[in-house]
């Protein structure tokens, strides 16, 4: 078991207590690939579905932030701000213009 599934032991073992019931934890860990390990401990810390992400950067000039803000306010009157949450692909982000 790499480091990085014990540490998420380590997150559950402090957050139980005397409760922790680490067998099936580690049986857990040791049969599923670490990002869905580490999944599974943050929905069981969280009670939330979590998925794995990535932050973007890039650059825009400012001349295109009026496409790209009028872009966003069509995909939340389409979508609405609660379906947003649930996830909109990128391609109707930018196909709603």
């Amino acid at each position: 078991m790499g480091w990085t599934k014990v540490r998420e032991l380590v997150k559950l073992a402090r957050r139980e207590g005397r409760e922790f019931d680490c067998a099936p934890w580690v049986h857990k860990a040791s049969s599923i690939p670490r990002e869905e390990f580490k999944q599974e401990v943050e929905r069981h810390l969280t009670g939330q579905e979590t998925e794995p992400h990535e932050i973007l950067y890039f650059k825009v000039y400012k001349s295109q932030l009026p496409v790209i803000e009028e872009a966003l306010e069509t995909v939340i009157r389409a979508f609405g701000p609660r379906n947003l949450r649930k996830g909109v692909s990128v391609t109707a982000l930018f196909s709603a213009r």
